[in-house]
């Protein structure tokens, strides 16, 4: 027996008809006939009870048609797959990227799969996580690495995967006063004066942590959304600003965690893509690819959601 064999068994089946069927597959009904009757004999037994008006299976053939039309549809997945790897070779890849991923993980992830696919075309998106979530939304992006937090408005038409967790911290430049300070209270830093990351998401962050203990949040005297300005600003003023602790790990010099217990909070960062869009095969090697530069230094990954 032969693919073509089981494929036709599976439309008399679907359709009840021999006739019917010998239409939709494009061959004469004789022909069809016979190519029953021969599976039947190969296989020893009675697939279909021949009616006045229509065939249909027997318990023989029940048994066939379901690990058939199992065997059918993993067939055409793995055509698909195939073709979608092959395309994938040439393919483009639009990827949003908060500014954590900019540091480390993304480039050397991205750097691997361009030795892999030399063809391939990738573009990186780098804005807040608000505006890269709306793009997402509307098709603009295959796939976004960003602070978890920034899917909750979507949560129905988007998932989530922890790649990362780390700390929210204030950071300052080295030798500013409140630098040796064991742990700084909010009410003193609601005096401070605050360089912060450009964007909505940051800023109701930031401003929910003064607003859940009852103290008005400070206005920002610098917003910016390129990171080594935001950090130039800091590293040349009295200014304070408020970013994942890893951004610290990421530059060391000349500045320097500002202690404070109830401004440190837990931050989670990771993937977030369409629930409504299949991922594409070059979107799931870079996943990949970024999972491998996590390495054994990462949080392990949780479950999706």
């Amino acid at each position: 027996m032969d693919i073509a064999q089981l494929r036709s068994f599976l439309a008399v089946a679907d359709s009840r008809s021999i006739s019917t069927a010998a239409h939709v597959l494009g061959v004469n009904q004789p022909t069809l006939s016979k190519t029953i009757r021969r599976l039947e004999k190969e296989l020893g037994v009675a697939l279909f009870q021949r009616l006045p008006r229509g065939v249909v299976l027997t318990e023989y053939g029940s048994t066939l048609a379901h690990y058939v039309a199992s065997m059918d549809s993993n067939l055409r997945s793995a055509l698909r797959s195939i073709e979608a790897l092959r395309s994938a070779q040439t393919a483009r890849l639009v990827v949003g990227a908060g500014g954590t991923w900019l540091e480390d993980k993304l480039p050397l992830a991205v750097a691997a799969m361009t030795m892999r696919r030399p063809a391939a075309r990738i573009t990186i998106v780098n804005e807040n996580p608000e505006a890269l979530v709306e793009r997402l939304l509307e098709g603009g992006l295959d796939l976004l690495f960003a602070p978890i937090r920034a899917a909750d408005r979507n949560r129905d038409e988007l998932v989530t995967e922890t790649l990362m967790t780390g700390l929210q911290i204030v950071l300052g430049r080295r030798g500013h006063p409140l630098a040796g300070v064991a742990d700084v209270p909010l009410r003193a830093l609601a005096r401070e004066r605050w360089a912060l990351p450009g964007g909505t998401y940051i800023r109701e962050r930031f401003d929910s942590l003064f607003v859940s203990r009852g103290i008005d949040p400070p206005e920002p005297s610098v917003e910016v959304r390129d990171s080594p300005c935001l950090f130039e600003i800091v590293e040349r003023s009295d200014l304070l600003t408020y970013v994942p602790s890893l951004r610290l790990d990421n530059r060391p010099g000349r500045l320097t965690q500002i202690r404070s217990t109830e401004a440190t909070v837990e931050r989670e960062t990771g993937l977030i893509t369409r629930r409504d869009r299949p991922m594409h095969p070059l979107a799931i090697e870079l996943m990949s690819d970024v999972r491998a530069q996590l390495g054994a230094g990462a949080t392990a990954p949780r479950p999706q959601r």
